[in-house]
């Protein structure tokens, strides 16, 4: 997969609007919501808080404009129920595999946020780091394993 969303084919195949732009990142670091973005609008009615959308979103929308790259930020569900697995999960250097099959509990899930994760699953993994970690999901982030198995005594 290509390393530049920017220039990628996938970037060129996305139809929805489903995605949250530059200005929605800058409204939560404001404190606001941006009330004609759909996916501001049905995550708020869903019980998020504008710091879990900077947790959640900002961080990776930082991550790509830190990287040089688009930071339209596709969202899963415009109505996204608010879960423990919307926590961000640290870097860790020894978390580095996943089965082809990473994104199929996802179905239910909007395609064009399927995509993006899957190219930034590939950017992860030709280059791992906390700013490509960040770029992923965290429901996409609990689903990577540790490469080495964790020693118990």
């Amino acid at each position: 997969m290509s390393s530049d969303l920017k220039k990628s084919t996938l970037s060129n195949l996305h139809s929805s609007d489903l995605y949250f732009c530059k200005n929605c990142n800058q409204g939560w670091k404001d404190n606001k919501w941006m009330e004609c973005c759909k996916g501001c609008v049905g995550h708020r009615a869903m019980g998020w808080t504008i710091d879990d959308m900077k947790c959640v979103y900002g961080t990776a929308m930082d991550s790509l404009i830190g990287r040089g790259k688009d930071c339209s930020y596709y969202f899963p569900a415009v109505n996204r129920p608010l879960t423990r697995g919307c926590r961000r999960l640290s870097f860790e250097p020894n978390r580095f595999q996943w089965n082809k099959d990473i994104l199929q509990p996802f179905v239910r899930y909007e395609l064009d946020w399927r995509m993006q994760q899957a190219e930034l699953l590939g950017i992860f993994k030709s280059f791992p780091s906390k700013s490509t970690w960040d770029t992923l999901d965290p429901e996409v982030q609990r689903r990577v394993v540790y490469k080495y198995p964790v020693l118990r005594y």
